[in-house]
């Protein structure tokens, strides 16, 4: 029987010390080293990617490097190392992003130490199947902030080229094929002045096409392959800036652009099929780190802060898993005077898709000049199991587990976590029979209906979603007991969650007809 996910709650409720790890993986030698990145890889392990220097041991596999290079490596559900490569010949420094298909193929983009920039695909097995190097055209270098994926074999890629003023936004699509990729086409917005445009993420759209988002200064002039050009100004002004949503279709022609005025910076767009909606990391001039939610037509629905003060963020993630928006980010945090900083400040948040906060954990303060600090990097989501990674400098008591580091460098750590353990204390698990338990949804295996009961008062939210984290249904209950029609709802597996004021309810069923 297939694992089903585990949902990812009771974060706030419980102290640090409470966290349960099924595994924590510590890797690294004597120089800095960090994981940034993290995405599913087949039958339930994950993908890492990052920097290393030196001699960087992966707990099965060691890499070996002049100075700092880039790595990917690939690694089992029980924490098995299977493969460790760097990912040029020369290394990479830094990685921008990293993407996984429903193949088991892993995309990277990043910068080597000459700042030539690259697209890397490797199969499951870790071979390296295509490397591309984005043309550097008049002095400019190029990266790529973001790539995404239209089914198993084609993505996209937004990015930039940087190092003069002013930044040349980049769009690029590629598919590839059983032993490389090709690059199918791509656009260069080159400016006709010296205002600073850039393209920050990119979304698929249901026509094969892609909506790409960023924001510009002044005026900026979008361009496609064929040639076709719109010129917008920013209602911001000079000072200013705008963002804006393009749209082209699968070929690269140019079909809409959206324009909005808006004081903060997005780092991070996400869609959710399930409400037809676009979700945004963002961050304000106050340093405020915000979620927001649009409607297709780029309204916005709500804002809800995730911090305030003054964090200066790395790494700031964002996603969607299992019906819920996840935050996770390290960095240093600033007092009001700057006088005095933080190190090692991370925070882990979970929201529903009305923004509501649903678990939070904020690490306690740790001076700047302690030795035992832990920084996230990434997280990452499976169908079985959820995973951290990042770095950790000292030697750090963290849940039941011990992160030993005699150098007190910069070293990698990769977590498997058993979220059961992080439950609420009036989170149930379900039975398969009536009971008198806070909540209960019953019975499993189901046929045609579901029976759902509950000692508390008001109303009952049911959510039902599928093995990808898809919600199937969505029920505001008023009476207990009540009953849920699943007849249309196809035989498999499937987790449902319970939600009152009080009370949180997650159980694992299967429907069978």
């Amino acid at each position: 029987m297939r694992e089903i996910f585990i949902m990812l709650l009771g974060l706030c409720s419980l102290p640090l010390s409470a966290q349960h790890f099924d595994w924590i993986k510590t890797l690294g030698d004597i120089k800095s080293d960090f994981a940034s990145y993290a995405v599913p890889a087949p039958s339930g392990g994950l993908y890492i990617a990052g920097h290393a220097i030196g001699t960087c041991d992966f707990g099965g596999n060691t890499l070996v490097g002049t100075s700092n290079f880039g790595y990917l490596a690939r690694y089992a559900p029980d924490g098995t190392n299977l493969w460790a490569k760097k990912v040029t010949t020369i290394g990479i420094e830094y990685a921008f992003d990293m993407r996984s298909n429903d193949l088991g193929d892993v995309i990277t983009t990043g910068v080597d130490a000459n700042y030539n920039y690259f697209v890397l695909r490797y199969d499951s097995n870790g071979n390296n199947r295509f490397t591309y190097q984005i043309p550097v055209t008049a002095g400019y270098r190029a990266h790529f902030e973001s790539l995404c994926f239209h089914g198993s074999d084609e993505y996209y890629g937004v990015g930039l080229y940087s190092g003069f003023s002013p930044t040349v936004p980049l769009i690029a699509k590629f598919k590839s094929h059983q032993n490389t990729d090709s690059l199918l086409w791509d656009v260069v917005m080159f400016p006709t002045d010296q205002n600073t445009s850039t393209l920050t993420d990119a979304i698929p759209t249901a026509d094969n096409g892609v909506m790409v988002f960023g924001q510009f200064y002044s005026s900026f002039t979008v361009r496609d392959r064929f040639g076709d050009s719109l010129v917008l100004t920013a209602s911001q002004g000079i000072l200013g800036t705008d963002r804006i949503w393009l749209k082209y279709d699968s070929n690269g022609h140019f079909e809409s652009a959206k324009q909005f005025a808006d004081q903060r910076v997005y780092r991070r767009y996400l869609f959710d099929s399930a409400t037809n909606a676009y979700y945004a990391y963002t961050e304000d001039n106050n340093f405020n780190e915000t979620m927001v939610r649009f409607d297709t037509a780029g309204h916005q629905i709500w804002t809800k802060y995730i911090v305030t003060g003054s964090p200066l963020f790395w790494w700031p993630k964002v996603g969607i898993h299992n019906g819920y928006i996840h935050f996770v980010a390290s960095g240093i945090d600033l007092n009001p005077s700057f006088t005095q900083t933080t190190l090692g400040f991370f925070v882990l948040k979970r929201f529903d898709m009305d923004g509501n906060v649903m678990d939070s954990m904020i690490s306690p303060a740790t001076p700047y000049v302690s030795t035992s600090k832990v920084i996230l990097g990434d997280i990452a989501f499976t169908d079985q199991s959820t995973y951290l990674v990042g770095g950790f400098d000292g030697d750090v008591s963290w849940g039941n587990m011990t992160l030993h580091n005699p150098d007190s460098t910069d070293n990698i750590f990769v977590a498997k976590i058993d979220y059961d353990s992080l439950f609420h204390k009036d989170v149930v698990n379900g039975i398969s029979g009536a009971s008198d338990e806070v909540l209960a949804v019953y019975p499993n295996p189901a046929t045609d209906k579901l029976t759902v009961n509950s000692r508390s008062q008001g109303d009952i939210r049911v959510v039902l979603c599928d093995m990808l984290g898809n919600a199937i249904l969505k029920e505001i209950i008023q009476d207990s007991p009540n009953y849920i029609d699943i007849k249309n709802v196809p035989a498999g597996f499937y987790v449902v969650e319970l939600k009152t004021r009080q009370s949180i309810c997650v159980k694992r069923i299967s429907i069978v007809h």
